[in-house]
């Protein structure tokens, strides 16, 4: 018997709909009665739900993922017993003839179909392509009640408020489910981590050499779980005879193509699913729109309606502060207070990096209102220590270490950014969540941050757990990204595929210098203190110093990636460069962000002239005004005051041993009137600008907005702390931190 669903053509269903809609048909045009016989049983003896129900069994018996099989069985059951229910419920509300009966069964059928919805919608990802195959006559069947309900009460605008919501929501869950299926297929893909398995083959151990065959697989090629430990086998390359122990070009070249294809082979993966999912849910739910009265919606967006918003955000109205009864860090306080609380009130918990307001949450920056980034939530946890406030810094430390403990990955590594409203992807088994714009990514920096918070609170608490955390992020990046030349330090990190950024930077390694040092306070172990001096020198080795002015010096952003690949046969051949030699690193001395000046002076790795050389030099090429706000911008290319940048360079100022304490007042002040009076300020948190964007500039790349922020504000109550307490700076060393 043929699967009814895939006989449904939306096109012809959305038509009926949109026709009855713009007609505004009478009572008795039969939208239930039409829907229920070409869609749910288009021939009597056809029963959906039963044929659905021995689809999705006959899916969830194949050999699926060990973590996910008994939560899909149990949910995929309680969803087919809904389904079943429905349909048998739908089938009998076209016999109603009491308008009364009539109204309350279809309420009653709307409940029973968002229940539905929410489960369908919470299907393991191994089940999506299920899901979108039930969303698609779930989804007209809710649109279709709708349009009833709204045909037996014209007169009530609510019908079509509710008409409106569903449309836009169905349109949102669809694409919601489309990324979520789309980032876990890519997890299948090459382990989700770029993984190449290699095999060694035609061994000689007499004559030591042998060939190499690497392979790259893929769980779910074609659409189906594919049997075996890794999947099936999507390309498979061997290198020729290669001599044991030896460096082999044959084998980097090999490896350097396997590495290009994985890539490849992903994009026409996602290429083929995405025209997947548009054939079965997209194209039709983006039909849907069509349903919703756009005039009405784009009032309520504008404040000229006034209806429940789909996502509040917290404080809704805050209150307005008087200037009498809580002074500025009391301010600071509520703010990093709510943000931690936004979505959850006790316990392990990210802060929310951003506060939207309210009619930015629908607008194209509505995402970042569930972004929790694992920097923000470090400097918020150290903040908090300095305030005193112990209970809350425990919390964020006691995230970071969840984070830590569930990451996908393991080993010592911390996601970027983790989705604000659960710490713990269930989704996922229980890893941590990862924000996936660009939070999937496990950079040195991120990590180091979380160690700086974690080495402050074993310090301040004496709690073991925090040592332990911060020991294991600083093994990884001792074991992964330490580089061994004559320049020292640690390169980026991973992105979300695991591939390593070969790159240094100059921050992420003022970080690791004062992470290690704190290490190396807290257990006595040398080689903390080796891996602090490395990180120094890479710093050392990235000031630049204009050869005519000897008092102009600058920190660059840090080293270009070194050649790989071709690039680096090329200069083989070239003769720049002799076979299987290094490449010597190489400055990206066009990129100068502010916070390898202030931020190295916090440190105190250069305590010498060159400290304050590169605060004027900060001084006198970073600053900017902006919406009649001074301060410094993110980097010298970079445009308009960024306000977690102001407070860092404000701070390295007023703690500064070349007497530059006289320029800090200034900032001081225009961050304490921004608290006040920049656009979008509520009198308690800093924005990240007062300009509608700031950008950093050609070479990083990203941009802030004019949007309550966590680490500007953070940022700024530290640096209003240091004036009194030098301890205050996150890279102050523990010895003049406070215990308890």
């Amino acid at each position: 018997m043929k699967f009814a669903i895939e006989d449904l053509e939306a096109e012809k269903i959305l038509q009926k709909i949109l026709h009855t809609a713009a007609e505004q048909a009478p009572v008795g045009s039969g939208i239930i009665i039409y829907f229920v016989d070409t869609v749910l049983f288009p021939e009597p003896k056809d029963n959906l739900w039963r044929q659905m129900e021995g689809r999705v069994e006959a899916l969830v018996k194949e050999r699926l993922d060990e973590v996910v099989t008994s939560i899909a069985n149990n949910a995929a059951t309680s969803l087919l017993i809904r389904l079943r229910s429905l349909g048998d419920q739908l089938r009998q509300f076209r016999y109603l003839t009491d308008v009364a009966e009539r109204k309350a069964r279809l309420g009653f059928l709307l409940s029973q179909i968002e229940s539905a919805a929410a489960e369908c919608a919470a299907l393991p990802n191994a089940h999506l392509l299920t899901a979108a195959a039930v969303l698609r006559p779930l989804t007209l069947t809710h649109v279709a009640v709708l349009m009833e309900q709204k045909q037996l009460e014209p007169h009530r605008y609510e019908h079509q408020a509710a008409l409106n919501h569903a449309a836009i929501m169905y349109s949102e869950l669809a694409d919601k489910l489309y990324e979520r299926a789309k980032w876990w297929r890519q997890s299948l893909i090459a382990s989700g981590n770029g993984i190449i398995h290699m095999t060694d083959l035609f061994v000689n151990e007499m004559a030591r050499t042998k060939r190499v065959q690497m392979v790259f697989y893929d769980r779910f090629a074609n659409n189906r779980w594919q049997p075996g430990e890794r999947g099936m086998a999507v390309k498979t390359m061997t290198t020729g005879t290669v001599k044991m122990d030896q460096r082999s070009e044959d084998f980097e070249n090999v490896k350097a193509a396997m590495e290009e294809a994985i890539p490849v082979y992903a994009r026409q993966v996602f290429d083929e699913y995405e025209a997947l999912w548009n054939k079965m849910l997209l194209n039709y739910t983006k039909e849907m729109l069509n349903l919703v009265d756009w005039p009405v919606v784009n009032r309520e967006k504008a404040g000229e309606v006034v209806f429940p918003r789909r996502v509040y955000t917290f404080p809704v109205v805050p209150a307005p502060h008087r200037g009498k009864t809580a002074g500025v860090l009391d301010r600071l306080d509520l703010f990093l207070e709510q943000q931690m609380d936004q979505f959850t009130v006790a316990g392990p918990r990210y802060v929310q990096t951003y506060r939207l307001p309210a009619a930015q949450l629908e607008g194209k920056h509505g995402e970042i209102h569930h972004r929790a980034d694992t920097y923000d939530t470090a400097v918020a946890c150290i903040y908090f220590q300095a305030r005193g406030q112990m209970d809350r810094a425990r919390d964020l430390g006691d995230a970071l270490v969840v984070a830590l403990n569930h990451d996908a990955i393991g080993g010592g590594r911390i996601v970027a950014a983790t989705r604000a409203g659960e710490l713990l992807d269930r989704g996922l088994s229980s890893t941590t969540s990862i924000f996936h714009r660009d939070g999937g990514r496990r950079d040195v920096g991120n990590m180091c941050w979380a160690g700086l918070a974690l080495t402050r609170l074993y310090h301040r608490t004496g709690r073991y757990r925090y040592l332990h955390a911060a020991e294991t992020i600083g093994h990884h990046i001792l074991e992964n990204c330490a580089v061994d030349d004559a320049w020292g330090g640690f390169s980026g990190g991973e992105d979300h595929w695991g591939t390593v950024y070969r790159w240094r930077s100059v921050e992420h390694n003022v970080d690791a210098f004062s992470f290690f040092a704190n290490l190396a306070h807290l257990t006595g172990e040398a080689h903390w203190a080796e891996a602090s001096a490395s990180a120094r020198k890479l710093v050392l080795a990235c000031r630049v110093t204009d050869p005519n002015k000897p008092n102009v010096v600058y920190y660059c952003t840090g080293t270009k990636s070194p050649p790989t690949g071709k690039e680096l046969e090329a200069l083989v051949q070239s003769g720049r460069l002799k076979p299987g030699e290094t490449p010597p690193p190489e400055l990206n001395d066009t990129v100068v962000p502010t916070d390898t000046q202030s931020w190295t002076a916090l440190a105190g790795i250069d305590p010498g002239p060159s400290e304050g050389y590169s605060l004027i030099y900060m001084m006198h090429n970073m600053q900017a005004e902006s919406a009649g706000f001074f301060g410094f911008r993110f980097a010298r290319a970079g445009t308009e005051v960024q306000n977690e940048a102001t407070a860092g360079a404000v701070m390295a100022l007023q703690l500064s041993k070349a007497g530059l304490q006289h320029a800090a007042g200034r900032c001081y002040d225009s961050l304490l009137r921004q608290i006040e009076k920049a656009p979008n300020a509520d009198g308690y948190g800093l924005v990240a600008t007062p300009a509608p964007e700031a950008t950093t500039g050609p070479g990083l790349g990203w941009s802030y907005f004019n949007f309550l922020h966590v680490a500007s504000s953070a940022w700024t109550g530290l640096a209003l702390l240091a004036k009194e307490d030098a301890s205050a700076n996150p890279y102050a060393s523990l010895s003049t931190v406070p215990k308890g």
